[in-house]
């Protein structure tokens, strides 16, 4: 039977990480990464919550084929996400060290 007064401390500090874990989320909601095709023609802002929040297209691409803007707006988009994902990685690593390993957190 574990000792009540380390169950205490490790709830404690349970209670703490979930509060910065909650600060993360937060943070990760107002941290923006962008993601580029074309050399720069198509752009796409995500924030750290893979939320897409802008798409920019040069409109020198508008004369072109509806195919390669979609294929270089596909690009772009997960690019976005990719950062984003390795954003959310890097800040939930700066709370929670290396408690969970390799473990990937859903949505993370």
């Amino acid at each position: 039977m574990m000792n009540p007064k380390k169950m205490g401390k490790m709830m404690k500090q349970a209670q703490q990480m979930q509060k910065q874990m909650d600060v993360v989320q937060q943070k990760l909601s107002e941290l923006d990464v962008t993601g580029v095709a074309g050399d720069g023609l198509i752009k796409v802002v995500m924030n750290g919550k893979q939320k897409l929040v802008d798409i920019k297209i040069d409109p020198s691409l508008l004369n072109d084929e509806i195919d390669m803007l979609e294929d270089l707006i596909l690009i772009a988009i997960n690019q976005a996400v990719v950062k984003s994902h390795e954003l959310a990685e890097k800040q939930m690593h700066n709370v929670t060290g290396n408690l969970l390993g390799n473990i990937k957190l859903p949505g993370m």
